[in-house]
C-alpha cells in the first residue's frame, strides 16, 4: 500500500498481525476476497497479503502478515497480539504508553 500512514489501535483479541480497514473499495476490489477470521460482529472478510515493512516510531517490523478489509465507517489499522509474540508487552494506561522488550534480550 506504499508509504501510507495509518492511525493504529492495539487489538488484544486479534490473531491477525496487521489489519487495515479502508472505506475506499477501489483499494482492494482487484484482489481475491477471503475469510480473514471472526470477530465480535461475525466473519471478517478481506484480502490476505504480506507487508514488507511496518515502521512504528523507531521500531521496524518486517514481513508482517496483513489483512485488508472494507469498512463503512473509517480508515485505520489494528495491530494484533500475534505481532508481539517475540516481545513482553506492558501497557501503561496512566502514562499513555506501551513498552516493548524483545524476549531474547532479557537478562
Amino acid at each position: 500500500m506504499g508509504d501510507q500512514k495509518f492511525d493504529l489501535v492495539i487489538d488484544t483479541g486479534s490473531s491477525l498481525e496487521l489489519l487495515l480497514k479502508y472505506t475506499d473499495e477501489r483499494k482492494i476490489n482487484s484482489f481475491n476476497i477471503q475469510n480473514l477470521g471472526f470477530g465480535l460482529n461475525g466473519s471478517i472478510n478481506g484480502v490476505k497479503m504480506n507487508t514488507e515493512e511496518v515502521t512504528i516510531n523507531n521500531l521496524v517490523l518486517q514481513n508482517v502478515d496483513t489483512g485488508i478489509m472494507l469498512s463503512e465507517w473509517h480508515t485505520y489499522g489494528s495491530l494484533g497480539m500475534s505481532l508481539w509474540k517475540d516481545y513482553i508487552v506492558v501497557f501503561n494506561y496512566y502514562k499513555n504508553r506501551m513498552q516493548l522488550k524483545r524476549i531474547g534480550s532479557i537478562g
